[in-house]
């Protein structure tokens, strides 16, 4: 299903996407420069569609209610003399929880997704 949606999204990976994908692998992984670079572009052009697929599928379910940031940041500083005033950090927190969020919900359909499949073994 992952694959599917992959295959579905990456008519929408640019070749901006495609080519700042590319640049960070090499960046992270100096190692792969010796690889075909077709087989690294089609494996970076599938990586990104599945993020986008990933971003459009759960990013809008993510809500951060102004509680919960208002509660990590007292969880964070505390009554800290020093703390940061909570304007200048709530955007931080907010992104911090929104992504956790987001880990989580991908995490929760990942486990659906193995829990669904059948795998086959062919000697």
């Amino acid at each position: 299903m992952l694959r599917e949606a992959a295959h579905l999204a990456q008519s929408v990976v640019s070749e901006e996407d495609e080519q700042r994908a590319y640049e960070s692998l090499l960046q992270r992984h100096p190692a792969a420069t010796g690889l075909p670079e077709a087989d690294l572009r089609r494996l970076v052009r599938r990586q990104a569609a599945i993020l986008k697929y990933v971003e459009f599928r759960f990013r809008p379910q993510v809500q951060v209610a102004d509680a919960a940031v208002r509660e990590a940041y007292e969880k964070r500083y505390g009554s800290q003399a020093d703390a940061p005033p909570f304007e200048a950090s709530a955007g931080e927190i907010r992104r911090q929880l929104a992504d956790r969020d987001l880990d989580e919900r991908i995490e929760a359909w990942i486990k659906d997704l193995r829990a669904g499949a059948q795998i086959r073994y062919n000697p």
